[in-house]
């Protein structure tokens, strides 16, 4: 008991030694974290803005600042027990950290830093100063007054320099030279400008559910309805408290997925269309990702492709997806690709219902498919569940496609996200494509792959 008592006593004189001489007042503290709270509320409320109800704004800001609070004066009241850091700091940094670590989903390498730098610098400088202030820093004639000046000197340098580096242009990018190609040139080929658009006018078109409550594209002004599917055997994640927000948001859950997408076609061709199939990757579900490629779907339709970019936004990364209650989904990119399928399916049906706008305008001997990101794996997904019977983690959910996929287009894929049967996806007996840079050149390669 006495060693313990003696590591307690060095323990607590450490703890004095490193303490403000003057403690900030009670008021000092709760503006410090009202602050930092408001801060970073602000900014993560600026990047939705325009993209979310404001009523929705209002509701997901006041939940986080409540749960900073909460979460606040729990960690506050766990280290009055412990007694274990000054009580002028409890509620400053640690109001702030949780903050700073609740709001952003900081990568594991430098995350902290990065909390370090936006939350203690400015408390330390902010302790520093007052400490001046109240004449308790100059003059230096103790070790203690000397240690939080030097602390307060190389946080306001830390500050300020961070800041520059934070709000600077940077410096100029400098152009690459690749040294293997200074030597033998390979000889300019004599082909056409893959981004000039072709002989026909792009038109465009909706397809969806007829009830989605953000998009207008896919609600009242859709051009044609289409019916809900059932993919809760492929989102078993989509559960709990995060699923019901999720559904509470979009209107749908998991067993009414929606069959949206933009289309561009050439009207007045008259050969058949062959298809490519967009599927965009993970982003913020509340900011549509689909009309990102209408630059591309214009393109291509002006080459004589139909172009379907699909509707997955509502598979993607949510405001929802709370790590209080679970984290949203997860393992969803086999659903992404199972998605896409159906979306081929409902393609070849119209193909072959007369009535149909699209009857027998489409050449399904000629698919391609092209996703970026997320979608990029869910791409060689797709591929590999065209050719199978059964969902290979449910062998209830059965598959009947069989198309003829000739082209897979990877934009920036990612990989590893869905594992099959607890394995890698292997492409085979199919032209796939890995792209790192313009998209443009897709258009090429629609035109040798889909001959």
């Amino acid at each position: 008991m006495a060693i313990i008592k003696k590591i307690r006593s060095i323990f607590k004189r450490i703890i004095e030694f490193l303490s403000p001489t003057n403690k900030l007042p009670g008021i000092a503290q709760k503006l410090i974290a009202t602050f930092v709270v408001l801060f970073l509320s602000a900014v993560h409320i600026l990047y939705l803005f325009g993209h979310v109800p404001p009523l929705y704004l209002i509701a997901y800001l006041l939940f986080y600042i409540a749960c900073g609070l909460v979460l606040s004066i729990l960690f506050v009241w766990l280290l009055k027990l412990a007694r274990c850091i000054p009580s002028a700091y409890q509620v400053a940094i640690i109001f702030s950290y949780l903050a700073a670590f609740y709001f952003f989903h900081l990568p594991a390498n430098y995350g902290w830093l990065l909390i370090l730098s936006v939350i203690i610098l400015p408390v330390l400088v902010i302790t520093g100063f007052y400490q001046w202030k109240k004449g308790a820093l100059f003059p230096l004639k103790s070790p203690k007054r000397i240690l939080w000046f030097s602390i307060l000197l190389i946080s306001s340098v830390a500050l300020v320099s961070g800041l520059i580096i934070l709000l600077g242009q940077g410096s100029k990018p400098q152009a690459v030279v690749n040294y293997k190609l200074q030597g033998n040139l390979p000889a300019v080929l004599n082909l056409p400008d893959p981004s000039v658009k072709g002989p026909y006018k792009p038109r465009f078109l909706t397809y969806g559910s007829g009830k989605d409550k953000w998009r207008r594209e896919f609600g009242d002004q859709v051009n044609i309805k289409t019916k809900s599917i059932n993919g809760s055997r492929l989102l078993t994640s989509w559960t709990g408290v995060s699923g019901k927000l999720r559904t509470l948001y979009f209107g749908y859950d998991q067993k009414s997925l929606p069959m949206n997408a933009l289309v561009w076609y050439p009207r007045e061709k008259k050969e058949k269309l062959p298809l490519v199939m967009i599927i965009h990757g993970n982003h913020l579900g509340q900011q549509a990702s689909d009309p990102g490629y209408a630059f591309l779907g214009e393109l291509l339709a002006s080459r004589g492709y139909m172009v379907v970019s699909v509707d997955e936004n509502f598979l993607n990364l949510s405001l929802t997806d709370l790590d209080v209650f679970g984290g949203g989904l997860k393992n969803e990119n086999a659903a992404r690709a199972w998605l896409l399928l159906k979306h081929l399916e409902l393609l070849r049906n119209w193909n072959n219902t007369p009535g149909n706008a699209f009857y027998k305008r489409l050449d399904m001997d000629k698919i391609a498919i092209i996703g970026h990101s997320r979608g990029g794996e869910a791409v060689a997904h797709a591929a590999e569940f065209n050719k199978l019977s059964h969902y290979p983690d449910d062998a209830r959910e059965k598959f009947n496609f069989n198309f003829n996929i000739g082209a897979v287009v990877a934009i920036a894929p990612v990989d590893g996200q869905y594992k099959p049967g607890g394995t890698l996806t292997v492409a085979n007996d199919v032209n796939f494509f890995v792209i790192q840079g313009h998209s443009i050149w897709i258009c090429r390669l629609m035109e040798v792959w889909l001959r």
